[in-house]
């Protein structure tokens, strides 16, 4: 049987600039059936009846649990449904229905003239809002914060299903992947500790254990195991939560977009449209600022490997970076004196602590400069301007967490300064994001009043809050995941370490939604996007990294091929085997022989592990064919018959 709910609590603020006419956008809106809750000058807030939210699911072929079996079909108002719908549900529809508002074009009359004044002149005959966008008129559009159904979740314990149903899928999925990546944490953290455990009871290090190529054999192929299963678990979420197997999204015409008036070829109408020759352009000028960037970041990079010690000026390669004014610090018996124990060492960790300070302001600076670059660039389509700023971020952080790692890994081949770069760098980071992110908060949430400032309503108080951007923190968890397996010899503790930080970074991100930050808009969208494809590229990236480190480390090597060396005779101290003549070029041939390898089983367990499971599968083939079998019958029932 069908609900009988007909009334909805989920709210949707809008507000619009001076230059319109609210009463009269107030109307157009009621004039579809939504009703005006509230408004208070240029802000409007609106609620969908049910039956309203009924037709645009129908509309759109929302896909909703049958109550006989469970599987799911897409809405039609004569289905038979266990529940409601969801918070996130109305969320969604009634921002579709908000999509759909038209012929309001006399509502723009007041706006500046401009080329995007007739484009959205012609947009408003068929979504009032997406017009007001086009012009720039729409200053705010996001449901509001339902405080019922928000006491309903406890930050501390909230389900990714409970996340789901309020938040919606693009929210909920950003959980299930963390919950999905610290679970599966586990399988290299215990082999880690394992590896530490067996080094502190046969008394070597790093660099000489024989076991540490064994363990980056496991990262890599635990690498390669997450991300092919976590497509899986994507294709379920999607499809327990009634995600579109196709996201129109990627061809949704950003607002912003920049362009001549034209008839387009394909509807007919006036569009706006710009020729690829100046986005190429653009390209150019974001290529030669972020290399700039790049330089500057690069010249820090140096500078923080001297005032750590780490740059020795014995050696042609280093020679050229070693910088003795600010080495000279970290000189024996000087300041920063990686070896000095003063007051318990800490004073040792200062350059550290200034190295993940700097690269976090560099990073801020230059999240203002991709932003304006991709703004320049003028993508049409709201997806690849999306893509493109998520990429140009992480090229840039990426460079700034991994240089310093690379330089010691691949320049001076030096295992043990990489791990105790690396183990720096993740400690302070770590505990930065703890602090900045969840003590910080909570402290100034304790500190501040539990209610903000009245204004004309109560609810203009999630006006005040700021908006949730997932972006930052997928990229701190893939900048992590880099840690991780890029350099997984070196740091064999690191998985545990990040298991726990996590666990804490996944309930600081349930505070900030539910007590923090305002609510986001509901999309349909059931995948992390862009980050499966870097997360995996990184893969490949580890699989030549980890090998390359196995080769540059002699000590391991000869512990596996000894063959390839013989007992050291009055060489370099500390050198126990050196290799004979002639015999160094085998150790290439090795290691990429090694790299092929891995390469190859790994290319063909992601062809080898389905993106979908059969269940997930079968649903879909399903629910094809009975919306193929309705169609068919349709066109019978319609087909005129003769006697």
């Amino acid at each position: 049987m069908t609900t009988t709910t007909t009334t909805t609590t989920t709210e949707y603020v809008l507000v619009v600039s001076e230059e319109v006419d609210a009463e009269a956008f107030a109307v157009a809106l009621r004039k579809t059936g939504l009703t005006v809750v509230s408004r208070r000058k240029q802000r409007l807030v609106v609620r969908a009846p049910k039956h309203v939210l009924d037709d645009e699911a129908e509309h759109l072929g929302v896909l909703k649990r049958r109550a006989s079996d469970g599987k799911s079909e897409e809405f039609s108002k004569d289905g038979e449904y266990l529940m409601p719908w969801s918070p996130a549900e109305e969320a969604m529809l009634t921002w579709a229905h908000l999509e759909h508002v038209g012929g309001g074009a006399s509502i723009l009359e007041g706006l500046r003239e401009g080329p995007n004044k007739i484009v959205a002149k012609e947009a408003a005959l068929t979504s009032l809002v997406t017009a007001l966008s086009i012009s720039g008129a729409l200053e705010e559009a996001a449901p509001l914060h339902d405080p019922a159904e928000l006491s309903k979740l406890e930050w501390w314990k909230a389900s990714v299903s409970e996340l789901e149903k309020y938040f919606g899928p693009e929210v909920a999925v950003y959980f299930a992947w963390m919950e999905q990546f610290t679970a599966w944490l586990v399988v290299p953290a215990v082999a880690g500790i394992a590896c530490y455990a067996r080094r502190c009871v046969l008394g070597i290090s790093i660099d000489d254990d024989p076991a540490m190529p064994l363990y980056s054999l496991l990262v890599v192929f635990w690498a390669v195991f997450f991300v092919a299963f976590w497509r899986r678990r994507e294709s379920e979420l999607a499809n327990a939560w009634g995600c579109p197997e196709d996201d129109d999204d990627d061809y949704e015409i950003r607002p912003e977009y920049r362009g001549e008036i034209r008839i387009s070829p394909v509807t007919g109408r006036r569009e706006r449209h710009a020729p690829p020759w100046r986005r190429y352009a653009a390209y150019v000028l974001s290529a030669i600022a972020t290399a700039a960037m790049l330089a500057v970041a690069a010249i820090w990079h140096v500078t923080s490997l001297n005032l750590q010690g780490y740059v020795r000026d014995d050696t042609w390669t280093e020679r050229y970076v070693y910088v003795s004014q600010v080495a000279r610090f970290a000189a024996p018996g000087a300041t920063f004196d990686p070896d000095q124990s003063r007051y318990l060492g800490l004073v040792a960790l200062v350059p550290t602590v200034v190295h993940v300070a700097v690269v976090q302001l560099l990073n801020a600076i230059y999240c203002e400069i991709a932003t304006k670059l991709t703004n320049i660039e003028n993508h049409k389509h709201l997806a690849d301007h999306q893509n493109a700023i998520a990429l140009k971020r992480f090229f840039f952080e990426a460079f700034d967490a991994y240089a310093a790692l690379f330089y010691l890994a691949f320049v001076q081949f030096d295992i043990v300064k990489l791990r105790s770069e690396l183990v720096s760098i993740y400690m302070v980071d770590s505990a930065r994001r703890v602090f900045m992110e969840s003590i910080l908060p909570l402290l100034i949430t304790k500190a501040t009043p539990q209610k903000l400032p009245k204004k004309d309503d109560d609810d203009l108080d999630d006006d005040l809050k700021p908006e949730y951007e997932p972006f930052d923190d997928y990229l701190e968890m893939v900048i992590e995941w880099g840690y991780l397996t890029l350099f997984a010899a070196a740091f064999p503790l690191g998985p545990a370490l990040s298991a726990a930080c996590n666990l804490v970074e996944m309930w600081n991100d349930k505070f900030k939604l539910i007590n923090v930050l305002r609510r986001p808009r509901v999309d349909r969208d059931a995948s992390i996007g862009i980050w499966n494809h870097v997360i995996k590229a990184m893969v490949w990236l580890a699989i030549l990294t980890n090998v390359a480190l196995f080769a540059f480390t002699s000590d391991q090597v000869a512990a596996w091929f000894p063959w390839l060396f013989r007992e050291a005779q009055g060489s370099t101290p500390g050198d126990d085997f050196v290799y004979k003549s002639g015999h160094a070029r085998y150790v290439v041939l090795l290691a990429a022989l090694i790299e092929h390898v891995i390469a190859l089983l790994a290319a063909l367990l992601f062809a080898a592990i389905p993106a979908q499971t059969n269940a997930v599968r079968d649903d879909i083939h399903r629910r094809h064919y009975e919306q193929k079998t309705a169609a068919m019958r349709l066109r019978h029932a319609n087909r005129p018959h003769h006697s």
